[in-house]
This record gives C-alpha cells, structure tokens and sequence, in this order.
C-alpha cells in the first residue's frame, strides 16, 4: 500500500532519527513510503521561495490523496502537518497519529472518526501500533478470498512467511501482482 508519511521540520539528529524508524519500519512491511522528510539543515522555511513552497503544497497534496494511509508524527507541534491531517480527513484517509505522553495534539484530542487513531509514540511500541492500524486498515479496505491448498503448499509458505517475516497473504498478493505487471494489468498500489 501507499503510505504518506509527515511529520515537523526535523531539527535535531534525534527527531529525524524516529522519523527515519517509523518510515524504515513501514518500508520493511512492503509498504511505498511518500514523504517530504530530510536530514536536519540550516534552511529554515522562511528561507524557501514561495514558489518552491507553492510547488510543495500542491506535491503534498497529491500525495495524501494518492496514499492508501497517512502516518503522522505531531511529538513537535506544526500547523502544517495539521493542515494535512485536516486535508486527508476530508479525503477520508485512514490517518494514524503518533503523540507525546501528554496525548493528541488538542483540536485532535476529542476529535470523533473512524478513519483517526491516536498512539502515543514509545520506540519499544510503535511498531505493534502500526501493525494494529495497518491490519485494521486491511480488513476494512479488501476482498476476503479464501481457497483451499494442499499441505505442501501449505508447508512452502510457512517456509516463506519465517524468512520473509511477512504474512501469507501479502505473499500469495504480491506473486498475482508480479503477473498482473508482467500481463499488462494497471496495478493501482
């Protein structure tokens, strides 16, 4: 699936390093990561022509309209990434939020929607946060398919689920996407 990933204007090494985790971690599920993040600079966003930062709205807001989910990192408050999030509620994107201990960024806090989940950020946790969000997004989003296959089959992709770390479904998935490719079949992932 496509992710959007957004988050504040890094500006140290250690905030750019959970945000590095959390696009690294949604990349080792498969998933294609869209994101305007960088290393930490000098170039603050005043310093950005207006042009540019014209250019870069109307890229960010294709992004999230493209993306199957959102991802948002709001420990560093900006009014832009609530831009964002606003943006991709009105698409009606499913949107994960990542928070300090201190809980949702306010005008989010008592905010009632489905397709919104607050997590509090912990770097021991937030993988099984994003598990949980992507498995509900999945059973929402597709078509339940179900067949039956012989035990050595059954054995081969127990096999494959232990060395690729990914589950069944997403390998049985891919291998009908390999073909729909190589068959001339649009992929809209």
């Amino acid at each position: 699936m496509k992710v959007y990933f957004t988050a504040a204007i890094a500006r140290s090494d250690d905030v750019f390093r959970r945000y590095s985790d959390i696009i690294d971690y949604l990349k080792s599920l498969h998933h294609t990561v869209i994101s305007n993040i960088e290393a930490p600079t000098k170039d603050t966003i005043d310093e950005i022509p207006r042009k540019n930062l014209l250019d870069l709205q109307a890229k960010v807001e294709h992004w999230i309209h493209d993306c199957d989910f959102m991802v948002v990192d709001t420990l560093t408050p900006s009014v832009s990434v609530g831009y964002e999030i606003s943006h991709a509620m009105r698409l009606r994107k499913p949107v994960l939020v990542f928070h300090d201990t201190s809980g949702p960024p306010s005008l989010l806090r008592f905010h009632k929607n489905v397709n919104l989940i607050s997590e509090q950020y912990d770097p021991k946790t937030f993988k099984d946060a994003i598990d949980q969000f992507v498995r509900t997004i999945e059973w929402k989003s597709e078509t339940k398919f179900i067949f039956l296959i012989t035990p050595d089959i059954a054995a081969f992709l127990d096999d494959v689920v232990a060395r690729e770390k990914t589950p069944k479904s997403v390998y049985v998935r891919k291998l009908i996407e390999k073909d729909m490719k190589s068959q001339g079949y649009h992929l809209d992932i």
